[in-house]
């Protein structure tokens, strides 16, 4: 029998192989990001689910013969990961979004009882563990490893002005306006202010 234009790309069809490279190129965006996947992604991994399923029923309703039926065999098992991947990358934006602003709160109360007991807010986060804090916590899960929080604050020095190095102004006067900031997916980054305790999309 002679092969059929779509036992190709392990019996993919045109349709299929869109949804097949659309997941890979969202897979590897994820990757160079370093982030969890967002609901931008979510959505078009799901588009692509239902792409795939939709070419698996197709096929199921246009061929009958044992090679067919070892393709649509092959198309419901991709079909099945397609949407696996979809509802885990689904999970990973809301459960980044919770860890994450859980635990800044914790960060902001123990950075604030430094600020108490030394006059101003620690230089970096690791000057919080151990007294304030056992470790730094992750700000979010990714494909690769971990993403960690931006801790940013406006720094003056000894003489009244903003320098890089407050060593060679005479120290650091104060440090203001701090916020910290993780991102839980994809175009989707997170804020907590110091003086507020507030959260807030930045973008």
């Amino acid at each position: 029998m002679e092969p059929r234009d779509d036992d190709t790309w392990f019996c993919l069809d045109p349709a299929a192989r869109i949804a097949l490279v659309t997941v890979l190129s969202v897979l590897a965006s994820d990757l160079v990001e370093g982030i969890g996947l967002g609901p931008l992604w979510t959505t078009v991994l799901l588009v692509a689910a239902i792409m795939y399923a939709g070419a698996a029923i197709g096929h199921a309703l246009a061929w009958r013969s044992a090679d067919d039926r070892r393709g649509l065999a092959q198309r419901a098992v991709v079909s099945a990961v397609l949407f696996a991947v979809t509802a885990s990358s689904a999970a990973v934006f809301p459960y980044n979004w919770w860890s994450g602003e859980r635990d800044a709160r914790a960060i902001v109360a123990a950075a604030k009882q430094y600020k108490a007991d030394e006059g101003l807010y620690p230089g970096r986060l690791e000057n919080l563990v151990p007294r304030y804090l056992d470790h730094v916590p992750y700000a979010a899960i990714r494909l690769a490893g971990h993403t960690t929080y931006a801790y940013l604050c406006k720094t003056i020095c000894a003489d009244g002005w903003a320098h890089f190095d407050c060593a060679e102004a005479g120290g650091v006067r104060t440090r203001s306006d701090c916020v910290l900031m993780w991102r839980a997916g994809t175009f989707s980054t997170f804020s907590i202010d110091f003086d507020t305790d507030e959260v807030g999309f930045a973008g």
